[in-house]
């Protein structure tokens, strides 16, 4: 879901046409960008690493509740960022903070799917399919985006965008039940939950793509550099939710 994220006016990137005039040391670069990412990641990691520690260790309700707490968070922080472009602008405590409850929604999930009981199979098995998955789709978008054997055009803009919207709201309503009733649609048994999953991991990979754009955009715009770490949010987002799906999948297919 991170491509509305990126939305970005004209008048946010700064143009080398005299427009606007900064300077060099004051630009978006890929460089930036990557390595925010890494940092992002990294505190991503750390605090999914924290909440499974926690399902271990002192108790599997409080990582679920971590778990939980992280989705909530990662949902109101998404539709905050969408209707504030200050805060897209000055991004750096935004991105750590939606890093962290990332983390801790993937650490709450991932906790659950490594000690689910399954038929001959190991729990930690999927979860470890679900990290090669999201690394092989990575770099499959990477290439197919630097080869151009898929090109970035509006309508492909138009679809992601209004798919990604959808899924956000499919996942609030999918969480709102959840908490209300105890019981969660997207994990119950049956071809649509499933279809569902495969859906949103082409449209997650469709995502990175778009994200390889407006990165590659902004940078040859000359954009300022407080959106180095949006787009390193942004990048970081798409990320989760490959991996979120394609473990959730991989849960709904060994069940």
């Amino acid at each position: 879901m991170a491509t509305p994220l990126l939305k970005t006016s004209y008048g946010d990137r700064v143009s080398q046409t005299g427009y606007q005039s900064i300077s060099q040391d004051n630009v978006t670069t890929k460089n930036g960008v990557v390595n925010a990412t890494l940092i992002l990641l990294t505190i991503c990691v750390i605090s999914g690493i924290g909440v499974v520690w926690t399902g271990m260790n002192i108790s599997p309700s409080i990582a679920s509740t971590l778990g939980m707490v992280g989705a909530v968070g990662v949902l109101v922080s998404t539709l905050v960022l969408l209707f504030s472009p200050s805060l897209r602008q000055n991004s750096k405590a935004v991105g750590i903070i939606m890093a962290i409850l990332q983390g801790m929604m993937l650490g709450g999930f991932t906790f659950f799917v490594g000690t689910f009981q399954y038929r001959g199979a190991d729990g930690w098995n999927l979860v470890g399919q679900a990290l090669m998955g999201t690394t092989a789709l990575f770099l499959i978008a990477l290439l197919l985006y630097r080869t151009g054997a898929v090109r970035v055009s509006s309508t492909f803009t138009k679809v992601v965008v209004f798919g990604a919207a959808g899924f956000g709201a499919l996942y609030a309503i999918n969480l709102g039940i959840t908490l209300v009733t105890g019981s969660n649609p997207l994990m119950s048994q049956g071809p649509i939950p499933i279809i569902v999953g495969v859906v949103a991991i082409l449209l997650g990979t469709m995502s990175l793509i778009q994200d390889f754009d407006t990165i590659d955009k902004m940078v040859e715009a000359g954009t300022e550099k407080s959106y180095t770490w949006m787009l390193a949010t942004a990048l970081l987002s798409s990320l989760v939710w490959l991996y979120m799906e394609i473990l959730r999948v991989r849960h709904l297919l060994s069940q």
